[in-house]
């Protein structure tokens, strides 16, 4: 398939350690709810929904494997690095529906389509995506500022 021996590695790796937080496993998350006295399917269920984005991650390693230090362009680099953070955090944001105030469902669409094209292994669109982002980012303070002035 022409995947770097450490890419395929860290993918596995991964998501072996995800396992433990996602059903039918979770294992973390069982104890978890064991030591809180919760309901421990609700639990397993509750860190998937926020640990969602996370699955994103592995295929990142994969399709540029930059991310693991391998074949680096300092200048590239430092661009992915911060367009895959920003893109993580904005869709972990739009998962969830709640980034600086509660979100609208159109925004949450826009907000995971400009993570998604973050994240994305092109330059190009990791770029055009980090900039929507940058002004998603505006746009929600501002929005949030008028809402609690109101």
């Amino acid at each position: 398939m022409k995947v770097l021996p450490l890419a395929a590695h860290m993918f596995v790796f991964y998501f072996g350690i995800m396992a433990d937080l996602t059903p039918p496993v979770c294992l973390a998350a069982f104890t978890g709810a064991g030591i809180a006295g919760a309901d421990p399917t609700k639990t397993g269920f509750t860190a998937t929904k926020i640990a969602l984005c996370s699955y994103i991650m592995p295929y990142m390693f994969v399709f540029n494997p930059m991310i693991l230090l391998n074949h680096v362009v300092w200048h590239e680099l430092i661009i992915l690095a911060v367009s895959a953070m920003l893109g993580v955090i904005i869709l972990a944001g739009a998962l969830e529906g709640w980034f600086y105030r509660t979100l609208r469902i159109f925004e949450r669409a826009i907000m995971a389509i400009c993570a998604l094209a973050a994240i994305h292994h092109s330059m190009i669109m990791s770029l055009v995506g980090t900039a929507a982002i940058i002004m998603i980012i505006i746009y929600l303070r501002q929005t949030k500022e008028r809402a609690v002035a109101a």
